[in-house]
């Protein structure tokens, strides 16, 4: 019994309870940096204002980051390490807001200057606190499912034998009944006592293979397709916050600052010593050694349940850096405008989106499939132990 409840209570956290939690942690970084790139490209086209002095655009996106942090509010387990850092994501998004607006009302008053100099400072401020403190929700939640998964796996031993014990402990019991029953009665084999023993090792088997399937499928769950799915998930905010950096770069093309921002977010994309990203990206190829959140999910050794969708983010990811040189050469030919509409149009931006996006949701269609394997293997244990052991009480 205590053995399938501490199997219960890990699959309850590792399949739900904490993967929840840290889903919609990435949901609401996902839809921070959105907000963020959705005011660089309102600036960067004119969009028009609506009556509360932001882009309609602007004000969709807000009221989805609200709907993500009211979720992962939701989700997340009590204690500070979730809630002050949604607490203060709360907090500073009205200071953000407030920014933002200005740099509007400096972009309607054709002060370029300042609506640029206000929106650093908006930028600054989810660079520095708004995507830090969703990281933080994040590893919170992370940090419960490793533990509880490795308490799993630290004491999976421990339970297997507590199960074996018990068991064993049963037998000898009926084992020595029929012994005692022989010599009293003088009967050989005692028909009601050998089958509460069949029933027992029948049923001691049983629970034995179901536990450890169970076991195994909250592996593969979590070894394997959940962590490409946290790791695709990142990759995706991490595809954001590079297309606002390239829209801050065409803002304010004499500024350092976006394009080395720019360069940061490939990094942490993907990384490869010696050879040049793009075009390798391109071909699709991660080779050993690489480094970056593609590297984890494309490169060798990876677990991806469907390699060919990890493959296509990583030449979407090529064909993104590869428009965006396009793009800086024509900033640095004096043809920002150009540039600039290469940039609205997105449809580079587009597609790696959409292949993260398809690889991700495999990854969470192979996790959910596990880990509702690994809960189905333990379901009715209890009721077939207890079922078992009135059988037991019964015929013995």
């Amino acid at each position: 019994q205590l053995g399938i409840e501490r199997n219960d209570s890990t699959v309850r956290t590792v399949g739900s309870e904490a993967t929840r939690g840290i889903t919609y942690a990435q949901a609401l970084k996902v839809d921070l940096a959105d907000l963020d790139e959705v005011v660089v490209r309102s600036l960067l086209d004119g969009a028009p204002l609506e009556a509360n002095g932001l882009p309609g655009d602007y004000n969709a996106k807000r009221a989805e980051v609200h709907e993500s942090l009211v979720l992962a509010a939701l989700v997340s387990s009590s204690g500070a390490a979730y809630e002050q850092p949604l607490a203060n994501i709360d907090y500073v998004l009205s200071h953000y807001h407030a920014l933002v607006k200005d740099a509007f009302a400096a972009m309607v008053a054709d002060d370029a200057a300042g609506a640029v100099e206000a929106y650093g400072q908006a930028h600054q401020v989810m660079a520095e606190t708004l995507l830090p403190e969703a990281d933080f929700v994040d590893k919170a939640n992370s940090y419960v499912l490793n533990d509880s998964y490795d308490r799993q796996n630290a004491r999976a031993a421990s339970t297997a034998r507590l199960i074996v014990v018990s068991w064993l402990a049963l037998l000898a019991f009926l084992v020595l009944a029929q012994v005692l029953v022989a010599r009293r009665f003088r009967r050989v084999v005692n028909l009601g006592l050998a089958l509460a023993t069949v029933v027992a090792l029948a049923s001691g088997t049983f629970a034995l293979n179901r536990l450890e399937d169970s076991s195994a499928h909250l592996t593969r769950a979590r070894e394997q397709a959940f962590d490409s799915v946290h790791v695709l998930a990142r990759a995706r905010a991490t595809a954001v916050s590079a297309r606002q950096a390239q829209g801050q770069f065409l803002l304010d093309p004499a500024a350092d600052g976006a394009r080395a921002a720019f360069q940061d977010q490939v990094r942490r994309m993907l990384r490869v010593e010696g050879s040049d990203v793009t075009d390798l990206a391109q071909t699709g190829s991660v080779p050993a050694g690489s480094g970056g959140y593609l590297a984890r999910v494309a490169g060798p050794g990876a677990t991806s349940s469907d390699p060919e969708s990890v493959r296509r983010a990583v030449v979407a990811f090529g064909a993104f850096l590869s428009e965006d040189a396009a793009m800086e050469d024509l900033v640095a030919a004096g043809d920002t405008e150009a540039a600039t509409a290469t940039y609205t149009s997105g449809r580079a931006y587009a597609e790696l989106d959409a292949a993260i996006d398809s690889a991700q949701s495999i990854e969470q269609e192979s996790f959910d499939e596990a880990a509702g394997a690994a809960a189905d293997a333990a379901r009715l244990l209890d009721e077939i132990n207890l079922l078992s052991a009135a059988g037991i009480v019964l015929l013995a």
